[in-house]
């Protein structure tokens, strides 16, 4: 199970999504560099009815209240981009994928993007994915003769790490997959969103495969894993 799902705070929202058993609110605080989400809260939902006697209708209202089983989330880009939950008998990783903003009557009101799917830290080490953005304050980051390296990436023991060289390639070293070490190199593609550079590593039993900017790159064979003790 894996979906993306955009919170908008806005007079026509969604600021609620449902993934599963697992209810997602957009709650405060939030700005254009953090954002916080009340998950599993009790909704209370009224539904839209016309008023006696008058062509009026009611528009339609969701109540929200945190209860014992409600947590609060905080998300940022530095060291709280992924959350990991337990929904019932699932673990599930809620990733900020992007902050933004939607347009709306004159106004710009914040949009929150998340990649929510199902874990397991083994199961994670046979068949997942890494994703994200390269990005640097440095507008000239890509087609510079500069060395630059980017925060690493873990999640569930697995370790991605991205470095870019002064010879204008990419290099992805992936560690932790099927027990075992990957690397890629490739050359730095052209920006083509304002978000930077994107890019997924994924694997499973049978092959590892390097994607920037959507597009396959490079695929290596999968090594023969020794079951899970």
């Amino acid at each position: 199970m894996a979906k993306l799902v955009k919170l908008v705070q806005s007079p026509t929202g969604p600021a609620l999504a449902v993934v599963d058993d697992i209810v997602m609110h957009l709650h405060v605080p939030y700005s254009d560099h953090h954002v916080t989400i009340l998950i599993n809260p009790t909704v209370s939902e009224f539904q839209e009815r016309p008023l006696e006697n008058a062509n009026v209708k009611i528009r339609n209202l969701t109540v929200l209240e945190g209860n014992a089983d409600s947590k609060v989330l905080e998300f940022d880009f530095s060291a709280n981009s992924v959350h990991t939950i337990r929904q019932g008998d699932k673990n599930y990783d809620i990733r900020l994928m992007r902050i933004g903003k939607e347009p709306f009557e004159g106004q710009n009101f914040h949009s929150y993007e998340f990649f929510v799917s199902e874990s397991s830290v083994y199961q994670f080490t046979l068949e997942g994915n890494i994703v994200g953005w390269l990005k640097h304050k440095d507008k000239d980051w890509a087609t510079n003769n500069k060395n630059y390296t980017f925060s690493p990436r873990s999640t569930h023991g697995i370790t991605l790490s991205v470095s870019k060289t002064s010879g204008r390639s990419l290099k992805f070293n992936l560690v932790g997959p099927l027990k075992n070490e990957f690397g890629f190199v490739t050359p730095v593609p052209d920006i083509i969103d304002e978000r930077g550079i994107f890019f997924a590593m994924t694997w499973n039993t049978k092959e590892i495969c390097l994607y920037v900017n959507a597009q396959l790159i490079a695929k290596t064979d999968a090594p023969q894993v020794p079951p899970d003790q």
